[in-house]
């Protein structure tokens, strides 16, 4: 049994993505075999998949959905309250201006702004720039800091970043509910849930029951970064969630385990 994790599937684009021709192929090679994850939790799942795409973004309707609905199975998506709220996460702020901008330019404009630390030291800790750019903006600043050095950014770049061209709307997801479809909470804020707070963390996730009784939701949290601690399983239990969609592996039977696309041959 494979859960795969994809993010953005597009024929084409310059970050990272998985093809939409690839993801077709891929599908119509397995469609016998592709699961819905309750089905994988309630029933035999020898030698099943579940397809699981992470963030709630436009090309999930635009690309992803006809071709689950071309061949007859069906996904696992997962989005946070920002849909709600006409607001852009700063994770796709960051994915679009890699994609935009690039990565050279985003990461001198962050050397700019982000004085604290060289260059030299940051990519000796960190790698690459590109890893630089994803912890500083996505984790290892305070919150404040890290979201008035990315709203530089975007707006030094003159990004005009749009909720409704960047996301799924609710009409859009009654659309894919009616096929099948299922749809999985994501947190409010897409954090790093493990570098949280217990407090911080109860409140990133206790809207998940809101999402199941109004939207029609499983009654599933898809973690952010694959990222937990043990204040997350606990939480989770206490708010009786039935089980978590992670990433990499946990003794923990209520967290499922699952692999990136980019694994497919």
């Amino acid at each position: 049994m494979s859960i795969i994790m994809f993010h953005y599937v597009k024929e084409k684009s310059n970050y990272f993505h998985f093809n939409l021709s690839k993801f077709e192929k891929f599908v119509s090679d397995n469609k016998d075999n592709i699961v819905t994850i309750s089905d994988y939790v309630n029933g035999n799942n020898d030698g099943k998949i579940v397809l699981t795409f992470d963030d709630g973004t436009l090309d999930h309707y635009e690309n992803v959905f006809p071709v689950l609905k071309k061949y007859g199975v069906t996904g696992v998506f997962s989005v946070s309250d920002n849909i709600f709220h006409n607001e852009v996460l700063d994770i796709q702020k960051i994915h679009k201006l890699m994609e935009i901008v690039g990565i050279e330019k985003f990461y001198d404009d962050l050397m700019e702004l982000y004085t604290d630390r060289s260059s030299e030291e940051l990519l000796e800790q960190y790698g690459t720039k590109e890893r630089v750019i994803k912890k500083l903006l996505q984790k290892d600043l305070d919150l404040t800091l890290r979201k008035n050095i990315l709203n530089s950014i975007v707006e030094k770049n003159k990004l005009n970043l749009k909720c409704e061209e960047l996301y799924l709307n609710m009409d859009m997801i009654r659309e894919m509910q009616s096929y099948g479809n299922e749809f999985a909470y994501h947190t409010i804020n897409h954090c790093w849930l493990g570098s949280l707070s217990k407090e911080e963390q109860e409140k990133e996730i206790s809207n998940v029951k809101t999402f199941v009784e109004k939207y029609g939701f499983i009654n599933a949290l898809t973690l952010p970064f694959g990222d937990f601690n043990d204040d997350t399983m606990e939480i989770s239990e206490k708010l009786h969630i039935d089980f978590v969609i992670g990433v990499s592996y946990t003794n923990n039977s209520k967290c499922l385990v699952r692999v990136d696309c980019s694994s497919l041959s």
